[in-house]
């Protein structure tokens, strides 16, 4: 879900392209690489999809962490 999120985010904010095949890969690399405004335009909303998430890590291990302190304290693998 978290991952569903951030993508819905990014493509809001302008910074995704739809691929279906290779042709619109190569279409959307070359986009890219002639069209700077386009470029420079996805990279900013992509910073600010990611500085709007910076806390994500954090809430993860938290939804994570009584899993982690319910593992084995004896098993050394499992808490690597």
């Amino acid at each position: 879900a978290n991952f569903a999120t951030v993508v819905r985010q990014l493509a809001e904010a302008g910074a995704t392209t739809q691929i279906q095949d290779a042709g619109s890969l190569a279409q959307a690399v070359g986009r890219l690489l002639d069209d700077a405004p386009a470029r420079q335009s996805a990279a900013a909303a992509a910073a600010q999809v990611a500085s709007t998430n910076t806390d994500v890590v954090d809430r993860v291990l938290e939804l994570l962490q009584p899993i982690i302190d319910a593992l084995p304290a004896g098993d050394p693998d499992a808490r690597a």
